[in-house]
Order: C-alpha cells, then structure tokens, then sequence
C-alpha cells in the first residue's frame, strides 16, 4: 500500500508541475542542431507551430518555458519536460527497495541515479529537470511512510473484501 500512495502521490505532483510549467524538451528547444528540416527536432516543432500558429512557442534554440504564456500547448509530451517523471518513479522505487532490503541500498540509489542520467543523455530532459523529479519522487515515498493512513485504508479494504469472498463463495466463518 505504501508504494502505492508514494507513486500517486507522487504521479500526480509530478503532471501537476509538469503541466503547470510547460516547459519544452530539450530535443524541442535547445536540441535543435541545425535550423533547417534535415533536423528532426527543428522538423516536429515547426510542424507543430505550423499547425498551431496561436502558439507561443518559437522555433528557437533555447531553453523555452511556457508558464503563464496565452494559447500555450497544454497536455503535450513536447512541453512537460520539468520535473521528470521517469525520475521520479525511480527514485519512489529506490526509497521502497532500501526499506525491503536495507543492505543493498546505494544499489538502488545508484540504479535511480542511472533512469536520470539516461534521460538527460537521451536530450529528454535538462539536468535540473532530473534533480526535481528526484526530489518529488523521494519526497512522495517519505511522504507516504511517514503516515499510517496506507496501512489503514488496508485494512478496510480487506474488510469488504472478506465479505465480498463470503457472499460470493457462500463461506462461513
């Protein structure tokens, strides 16, 4: 149950600040090597700013964040690049596989620093990218062991359980 709470939690701060900020990937922005379409960043982003020309997004090789900007894309993989989510769940892992086996924790933790690395290196994220979802996803994990609400809803849970078991198989204590 643990787990559980710790990657919804952690899921849904995560694509709350993802959508909030807006910012574009880097293989979007910065990613661009060459202004012309022989550049398969520049050619997905001026298609799309072709097709939505309200848009604020530039063909530009910067960094670009579109928080607070009009007519911004909402809901699309090319702007939600802050905080990484693959992070994130990495690091809500690495948290939980140290609490079940505590010996071979810097191995988890340095599996979560490899999922981070990888995207920065694979131009799908930028560096600080990688450390908030770092941040999230230990936090959401800290977050939901530190309460014994998981164990409680549980508990509950295998309450109905039970007596959905004994209607349907007609048991009897």
């Amino acid at each position: 149950w643990w787990l559980g709470a710790a990657l919804l939690l952690g899921c849904v701060t995560n694509s709350t600040i993802k959508n909030v900020a807006g910012r574009v990937r880097p293989e979007f922005g910065i990613g661009i090597v060459r202004m012309d379409d022989s550049d398969a960043g520049y050619e997905r982003m001026s298609r799309f700013v072709a097709q939505n020309p309200d848009s604020p997004l530039k063909l530009e090789q910067k960094d670009q964040w579109l928080i607070g900007k009009p007519d911004r894309p909402w809901f699309n993989s090319m702007a939600v690049s802050f905080p990484s989510g693959h992070t994130m769940t990495a690091f809500c892992l690495a948290g939980f596989f140290s609490l079940l086996f505590p010996r071979g924790k810097w191995l988890w933790y340095v599996w979560a620093f490899g999922c981070a690395l990888s995207r920065v290196w694979g131009r799908r994220h930028f560096l600080d990218d990688t450390l908030m979802g770092a941040a999230v996803g230990h936090c959401a994990f800290l977050i939901a062991c530190s309460w014994a609400w998981p164990g409680i809803l549980g508990a509950y849970m295998n309450r109905y359980i039970d007596m959905f078991q004994k209607v349907l198989f007609r048991k009897k204590d």
